[in-house]
């Protein structure tokens, strides 16, 4: 007899029927289900992912190392003079992470960045202002479009005058990570110059509901994508 196999057999036995008994039984049914063998059990559908460059193998090197298979990342447009993100771009981005085994699963447009609406390039959907806002708009609905029509099956999206609240980056890490920081007194001085005042009154009216004056919230758009049949 295995005397390895046999205590933790026999351990494991143990603990999922005092489980049991001590929780009228879920407890110890779900010890047991951990047990099984892996091809017994259901496939985990979590992924490991990162924010990650396309176009830098450095980069793929640095997450690929934590195992890391799927990335969020940005896109680089052929004619930057254009809002709308076209197929062909999104095509272009996927070509060297997956000859590295790496999915770009998550899309990060040109708009609606998380990012301090001072120095966003495009702040118009926020601004509210029109004709620029709907310009954007239907620049995002194209880029909806073509990130399904190229397999990207998720775009990342901030709804955000402030962007991401944080004011350091300074201190270092293990290996070559670093840790983020707030500070209060610094963040009182970068509110928002292009917006005009808000009050409280103003983020839950029902404007608010339409999405265009959402002071810091960040979603995620599902395309549909195309029939495989």
């Amino acid at each position: 007899m295995d005397r390895r196999k046999f205590i933790t057999t026999s351990g494991a036995g143990a603990v999922a029927a005092a489980a049991t008994v001590l929780t009228d039984g879920p407890l110890g049914s779900n010890l047991v289900a951990a047990q099984r063998p892996a091809e017994a059990r259901k496939p985990l559908l979590l992924k490991l992912g990162s924010n990650c460059s396309a176009y830098s193998e450095e980069q793929f090197v640095r997450v690929g190392r934590f195992g890391v298979t799927t990335i969020v990342s940005g896109v680089t447009r052929a004619d930057s003079t254009k809002l709308a993100v076209t197929t062909e771009d999104l095509m272009k981005m996927r070509e060297l992470p997956e000859k590295h085994g790496i999915k770009v699963t998550v899309l990060t447009p040109p708009q609606l960045a998380s990012s301090h609406i001072d120095r966003e390039q495009n702040p118009y959907i926020m601004l509210g202002k029109s004709p620029e806002r709907d310009r954007e708009i239907e620049a995002f609905q194209n880029t909806i479009r073509s990130a399904a029509a190229a397999g990207i099956p998720c775009i990342k999206y901030n709804m955000s005058l402030l962007g991401v609240l944080r004011t350091n980056r300074a201190h270092p890490g293990r290996a070559d990570t670093s840790h983020s920081y707030s500070n209060m007194e610094t963040l009182k001085r970068t509110t928002p110059n292009r917006a005009r005042p808000r009050t409280v009154g103003t983020w839950w009216s029902p404007r608010t509901c339409t999405g265009s004056e959402s002071l810091t919230s960040s979603r995620v758009w599902y395309p549909s994508l195309p029939s495989t049949k």
